[in-house]
């Protein structure tokens, strides 16, 4: 605990761990801290990650914890700016993460640069987003933590990895099996029932191609007599949520300019799709908005869209990271780069805000998923 900077501390005291409102538990079913500890330092060793690298990973982890503590204030000079309320608290995730300048983290959370039409941007966050970019920076290094150890635990364990090891093995493949997302219609619904609910779109027009439409092609071709099948093609719905003035795409927009709000988004999204058959407008103008799903109508709520859609770092913050000073730090982001874009110093030309954004990546992960041979279990 000394070495990372822990010595004397409590779960209690650190914001992530107690944020839900619920004690941090010590002991997790009969298995207390200091024996999971010495299980997860032989479960690390049994996948081939050395002592200098747990040490590494240790340390990413408490640096994480100490982000938490980091807390954000309105600047005295203006309400519509933020600071960080206590300097010295930016020293402990610095010295954990490896990161030198304290003054660059500082900026990277209380300010954001967006590229619009060619020119940069700097525009001081309010406190609330300020927040939302520390828990956005924290989130992403930790996300890709995780893809590291994941990778990690693969490479140990794969067939690829025993094929290497001995020659005279068979190759081996993947078998991948999906849990298809259920629709959720909530009395309130938020960004992530829209993202819920967008998957099952892309699935069932995965579904409907696939199983009618390709399969009537066939029949037509071979000449074989079929019923015809009335079926719902719902491209149109997803011609509303992903196109280029779709739903994502003017939520992206929105998210890239510089006062930008939730009012906006939904003003706007509302003006362009007024006489979408798809779109529902309420009676009441306000932060909601309704889509006729194949499954019926779902109305969201749109209050905090944009704070979990900039659910990413951008690109000060990713050059803070990959100018660490330990070599796991940098060498998860070279592992998980932003989408379709290098690892290493960003010099993006487009905005960050709009490759890193959580529907962006997520539409991109979906898409991916859409270009395999599914086979399907009934």
């Amino acid at each position: 605990k000394k070495v990372f900077g822990l010595e004397g501390k409590n779960p209690e005291d650190f914001f992530y761990l107690t944020c839900d409102r619920n004690e941090a538990k010590l002991i997790i079913e009969g298995k207390p801290d200091s024996m999971r500890y010495e299980l997860t330092c032989k479960a690390l060793d049994m996948i081939g990650v050395d002592s200098k690298k747990r040490k590494e990973l240790f340390s990413t982890l408490a640096g994480i914890l100490q982000l938490g503590q980091i807390d954000i204030s309105a600047d005295p000079k203006s309400d519509e700016n933020s600071m960080v309320s206590d300097p010295k608290k930016l020293d402990a995730p610095c010295n954990l993460l490896g990161l030198e300048d304290r003054k660059m983290l500082a900026n990277a959370l209380c300010y954001r640069t967006v590229n619009v039409r060619g020119e940069k941007i700097e525009t001081p966050n309010r406190p609330e987003v300020a927040l939302v970019m520390r828990d956005s920076f924290t989130k992403a290094l930790y996300s890709y933590l995780f893809d590291w150890l994941v990778l990690s635990i693969n490479e140990s364990t794969s067939a690829a990895y025993v094929v290497q090891k001995d020659a005279n093995s068979k190759n081996f493949g993947t078998i991948a099996l999906l849990d298809i997302f259920g629709f959720e219609s909530f009395e309130v619904n938020r960004f992530e029932q829209l993202c819920i609910n967008y998957a099952n779109e892309k699935l069932q027009q995965k579904f409907t191609q696939d199983i009618f439409k390709t399969v009537q092609v066939e029949y037509e071709e071979e000449g074989i007599p079929w019923n015809l099948i009335d079926f719902s093609d719902n491209a149109e719905v997803l011609w509303l949520l992903e196109s280029a003035t779709g739903v994502l795409a003017v939520l992206n927009e929105e998210c890239m300019l510089p006062k930008s709000s939730d009012e906006r988004f939904i003003s706007k999204l509302s003006r362009i799709h007024e006489d979408s058959q798809f779109y529902c407008k309420t009676k009441v103008m306000g932060l909601t908005f309704g889509i006729k799903h194949y499954a019926g109508i779902v109305y969201y709520t749109a209050e905090g869209f944009l704070d979990k859609n900039r659910d990413s770092i951008g690109d000060d913050s990713l050059n803070i990271l990959n100018d660490s000073k330990i070599d796991l730090v940098r060498e998860v982001f070279a592992i998980s780069p932003p989408p379709h874009e290098p690892a290493g110093k960003l010099t993006r030309s487009k905005s960050s805000a709009v490759l890193n954004s959580l529907c962006s990546k997520f539409r991109t992960s979906l898409s991916e998923l859409m270009e395999v041979k599914p086979f399907f279990l009934f």
